[in-house]
């Protein structure tokens, strides 16, 4: 009943005939389910574009935050070290003088301590 009233309203009454105006409108839904379905492909990809930007920028974010932990707890090691190193150069309780170092390696630079 429906298709009838649609074919009626799509032109069956100026003379095109029932079954042109049913054809007219399977085509006219066909073309929309097309181009429905091409619409929706193209906002997944949207989507998708940005889940993937999202997630680079997430990633990006944990690797600095990572990268700056390491660097502070390298720093803290380095730390850790350098006061060790220095206990050890305190003069002992039996009036011991430290020996005089050199840092062999580390091609010149100056140590940390």
């Amino acid at each position: 009943m429906l298709w009838v009233l649609l074919a009626w309203l799509v032109g069956a009454g100026r003379g095109d005939g029932m079954e042109a105006a049913v054809n007219k409108i399977l085509l006219k839904s066909a073309l929309f389910s097309q181009a429905s379905a091409f619409q929706v492909e193209e906002e997944l990809q949207e989507r998708q574009r940005e889940k993937a930007a999202s997630l680079r920028r997430f990633q990006g974010e944990v690797r600095r935050r990572v990268n700056q932990q390491v660097r502070m707890r390298r720093k803290l090691q380095l730390q850790e070290s350098c006061e060790a190193v220095r206990a050890d150069l305190r003069p002992g309780l039996a009036g011991e003088t430290p020996l005089k170092t050199k840092i062999v390696g580390g091609g010149g630079k100056n140590p940390p301590c």
